[in-house]
């Protein structure tokens, strides 16, 4: 074909092949220009209805003027070698740039809204690609992203003339209803942007296998490793956002590029997360199983990220494991030390360290346990009632517990290695306990049916419950789900996990309420801890996770804001606290099936084996 001319256009050189065709540079002499010429094979114009739909798309497809789309100059159908003439574009195909490296985080976002700006001027015409994949797409030297092939698309308003069965498109860039032979519109196209996305922050497709058949079932009936799990330094919006546009159900995906393109230009890549207000959906649910209990110190929390692999049902945990452990790691920036490891039956729980990160207290029933870590023998501490929460004073000399959902005779006490007293008693009151506070204070709080929460403390050594504030200002109110209090090391400053449709983190102190973290839609944040080193770590639940995976984010004390993106700890672990010499333990969900689990750490805490 090279060296020949067809028509006026002279074939220069082969540009690429694919199931869709051959592409040739070539010069087109009428007009003295360069251009792209794309001869399809003849079966997919074999019919009149085929022809017909070609022309229609052809057409549709050419009246398309946008920056982010290679622009059609002409078609042919004619039965030798129907073809289309295109734009030149120089540059490189995206597949070709992620073979040497991934993108940076910017670039992959920037390349993704243009592709999505195109997509959206497409879609605006009623017009569907069907076969949007890195190859085709073209970066050209300016850094513009320019789709090509927009001339084998499908009005959508076009009856569907595909032939059941039959599958248009590279198969790791298809979205489940063309796998399964089934109607497609704009939605289809935003799935595999989801894909290239996934491919430019990873350097791999989310589905990929040996055979089609291996690769059309991962598409339907798994989820792809989070790209958090695959590259550090992704902020969770963005995660949110390759999640929602690899949601299996297209009800459930982005519903047009629009929102799409506003949720990317919304992601910070050098802040918190957030560059502005976005409109960030929740993920779709992942389905697994499993459980159980494990804690872990970390060396620096700043830099710490363990790559665990499943979202696994905290539910199950609780039912259905056998073990629960607890690793210790006594690690310092540049001394490594040993590894230490404790295990309990799944039953127990409230796994706390103490403040000095010299004890753990654990409850199970109406028995509490207090366990040095130097110190095989724990000390056994019976009381009257099924216990509810259990935390430690500043001084880690007393472990707090809360009693009274079995007898609806609510007590608040203090416990040592040398007796148990009573702080607070109260017959059938709705209160919980959430910290001591280092004013030797006792933080509770008290809720109502129309979903207030009032803030009150009592004395360390006992007595009457009073507002924080000593009156009943609004400050000491707080309305939706108080999941957890916090204090920062200043003594003054409470911090505040609510949930109301979305979680947050506020900051209090006695002149103002200030939020200082947001989550996404129909999310949900456990404990709170703060690390000494600077930062905020929670758990955290989107819609339809079985567990929560615990992030941490750079925050200032002082200032009270956060001054970093958020990254991942841990995933599939609950409930952390964190000791003032750097020690992190949390609640760790085993993979499924229960049973004892082996954790293989090097002496380093790198995670060998899971």
């Amino acid at each position: 074909m090279v060296g020949q001319t067809i028509r006026q256009y002279k074939i220069v050189e082969k540009l690429g092949e694919g199931g869709m065709g051959v592409v040739y540079k070539a010069e087109d002499s009428k007009l003295d220009r360069t251009v792209a010429v794309k001869f399809l094979p003849a079966h997919l114009i074999a019919s009149a209805d085929d022809r017909s739909r070609f022309i229609r798309e052809a057409k549709a497809a050419a009246a398309l003027n946008h920056p982010n789309i290679a622009v059609i100059y002409e078609i042919n159908d004619g039965e030798d070698a129907p073809f289309i003439v295109m734009e030149y574009v120089e540059g490189q195909t995206l597949d070709q740039c992620v073979k040497r490296e991934p993108f940076k985080l910017k670039d992959a976002i920037a390349i993704a809204v243009q592709i999505a700006e195109g997509l959206k001027a497409a879609h605006a015409k009623g017009i569907v690609h069907r076969d949007i994949k890195s190859s085709n797409v073209i970066l050209t030297t300016d850094a513009t992203a320019k789709i090509l092939d927009f001339g084998l698309a499908r009005t959508t308003m076009a009856t569907q003339v595909t032939k059941t069965g039959s599958t248009l498109g590279t198969v790791a860039y298809m979205s489940p209803e063309q796998v399964s032979g089934l109607s497609v519109d704009h939605r289809t196209d935003l799935w595999s942007l989801g894909v290239i996305l996934f491919e430019m922050l990873s350097g791999r497709v989310p589905f990929a296998g040996d055979y089609d058949q291996v690769i059309f079932y991962k598409i339907l009936n798994e989820q792809p490793e989070p790209v958090t799990a695959l590259r550090s330094g992704i902020p969770m919006p963005l995660e949110w956002v390759i999640t929602k546009l690899l949601a299996k159900d297209p009800d459930e995906r982005y519903q047009n590029a629009t929102d799409l393109i506003i949720d990317l230009k919304a992601v910070d890549v050098k802040g918190s997360g957030f560059a502005r207000t976005g409109q960030f959906a929740a993920a779709p649910e992942r389905k697994n199983g499993g459980g159980g209990h494990i804690a872990s110190e970390a060396r620096s929390v700043r830099r710490q990220s363990w790559l665990m692999r499943r979202i696994i049902p905290i539910v199950a945990a609780c039912a259905s494991a056998i073990v629960a452990g607890l690793v210790v790691w006594m690690l310092r920036p540049q001394d490594a030390k040993e590894i230490r490891k404790y295990q309990w039956p799944a039953e127990y729980s409230f796994f706390v360290l103490s403040p000095d990160g010299k004890k753990i207290a654990y409850a199970k029933g109406e028995k509490l346990w207090i366990r040095r870590l130097d110190n095989i023998a724990p000390i056994e501490i019976t009381t009257d009632d099924v216990i509810a929460n259990v935390f430690w004073s500043p001084a880690s000399d007393y472990a707090v517990f809360y009693t009274g959902l079995v007898t609806d005779t609510h007590e608040l006490k203090k416990v040592s290695l040398s007796g148990v007293q009573s702080l607070i008693t109260k017959t059938a009151g709705k209160y919980y306990p959430r910290l001591w506070g280092r004013d030797d204070s006792i933080i509770v709080t008290t809720w109502n049916e129309n979903g207030w929460n009032t803030i009150l403390k009592v004395p360390a050594s006992g007595g009457d419950l009073t507002p924080i504030l000593g009156g009943d200002s609004a400050l000491a109110m707080v309305r939706g789900d108080l999941a957890h209090v916090a204090e920062l090391p200043d003594g003054k400053t409470l911090l505040l996990s609510v949930s109301r449709g979305r979680s947050e983190i506020f900051a209090q102190t006695n002149e103002r309420r200030v939020s200082v973290y947001t989550g996404p839609p129909e999310s949900y944040i456990g404990r709170i801890a703060y690390a000494a080193s600077g930062e905020l770590l929670f758990p955290l639940f989107t819609r339809g996770s079985a567990a929560p995976d615990i992030w941490a984010v750079p925050f200032d004390a002082s200032e009270l804001r956060t001054v970093g993106s958020q990254f991942l700890v841990v995933r599939n672990a609950d409930r952390p606290t964190v000791s003032e010499n750097g020690m992190l333990s949390y609640t760790d969900v085993p993979p499924a099936g229960g049973g004892e689990q082996l954790v293989l750490l090097s002496r380093t805490g790198q995670l060998l084996k899971y």
